[in-house]
């Protein structure tokens, strides 16, 4: 089995009070699968980019840069920072391990379109020079930019001192990469992923006029730059199982006790908190014995015995009619659910057959 929370012995759960809720929140670190399994004999990772233009499409992708007003090689830059996204996201990886290609850049079209695959004797030569169990392609990287305005009132304190309506403008940027992706495994020589994505980003900025409005916002290669960063983030999570936080609320009101346990949790001393959560559950009042084993759902969840989580919290609802905890069981059964499927992503890490 994988350790679901490695860091737990030094990680303090921290726990967000809101003064007026009847709950209190706790972070727990979950293990988030993939959205597609590698095979296990992929750990090692090179990653290239390949959306870079060959000599027959240098030209056009200057005046494109031009007419577009992103300037001469700014896809190139962004392309190089998506690079960059997806080496610092995977580089969290518990799953893979990134190692140096021997080069860095390929060129293929340049353009938005699907460049035909690598040759294998070309991705064997690169996986062997570099140790990579498989190869990552950037194959295409291409950009466009959105801007709208629109307007709207503010109210600022007129020279006589009252509020006055001033007529503003607010300009929208939102830059738009075109990514490819691939990965080559020279051992199988099969692909096991080939996805094209869309993603943005949002840029806002504010002005006396239209005009004003589009000159304040972010330059167009910084936009680019940022998303194209933010999409190769995207794919790392992608391909690999990733540590993430999840937020759960506890009852910390309903009598003494429970006001007590949650004293006891937020000083973390859980396990003083679930004595008392695991008495009061057999509490004569329904509605404080539902909170309870509400609670006892939550401390088996961040202990991570979810089945036993799951057990409290279907209880809450059966025996106490805690509407709440009705849809904490699904979100538990798909904690569950989720929690196998990273396991089994995880088989060759955790030396599992």
């Amino acid at each position: 089995m994988i350790n679901r929370y490695p860091l737990l012995s030094a990680l303090v759960l921290s726990v967000i009070l809101y003064s007026c809720s009847n709950f209190s929140y706790v972070t727990i670190p979950v293990l988030r699968p993939a959205d597609i399994t590698l095979p296990d004999h992929i750990q090692k990772l090179a990653v290239v980019n390949r959306s870079l233009p060959d000599d027959k499409n240098k030209a056009w992708n200057i005046i494109e840069g031009i007419i577009t007003g992103e300037g001469i090689k700014a896809d190139k830059i962004g392309s190089q920072m998506c690079i960059e996204g997806f080496r610092q996201t995977l580089m969290q990886s518990p799953r893979f391990q990134l190692v140096n290609s021997p080069i860095n850049e390929l060129h293929a079209l340049g353009t938005g379109q699907m460049p035909p695959p690598l040759s294998w004797l070309q991705v064997e030569s690169i996986c062997q020079q570099s140790g990579a169990d498989a190869l990552v392609l950037l194959e295409v990287f291409d950009s466009d930019a959105q801007i709208t305005t629109e307007a709207f009132e503010q109210q600022i304190k007129g020279p006589d001192g009252t509020m006055q309506k001033v007529p503003m403008f607010r300009a929208n940027m939102r830059m738009v990469v075109k990514t490819a992706w691939r990965i080559y495994d020279p051992k199988t020589r099969r692909t096991w992923d080939e996805i094209r994505g869309d993603d943005f980003m949002n840029f806002t900025a504010e002005g006396s006029s239209p005009q004003v409005a589009i000159n304040a916002l972010i330059a167009r290669r910084e936009a680019i730059n940022r998303t194209g960063r933010y999409a190769g983030g995207l794919y790392a999570n992608r391909i690999s199982p990733m540590w993430t936080n999840v937020s759960r609320g506890f009852y910390k009101k309903g009598n003494e006790a429970l006001e007590l346990a949650a004293r006891k949790a937020r000083t973390n001393d859980w396990k003083g908190a679930a004595d008392i959560w695991k008495k009061e559950a057999n509490n004569a009042d329904p509605k404080i014995a539902g909170r309870a084993k509400y609670n006892m759902a939550v401390f088996c969840e961040t202990e991570g015995r979810l089945d036993l989580a799951i057990e409290w919290a279907r209880k809450s609802y059966t025996e106490n009619n805690n509407k709440k905890a009705r849809q904490y069981v699904s979100i538990l059964t798909h904690q569950s659910n989720q929690n196998a499927r990273a396991e089994e992503q995880m088989r060759s890490i955790n030396g599992k057959e």
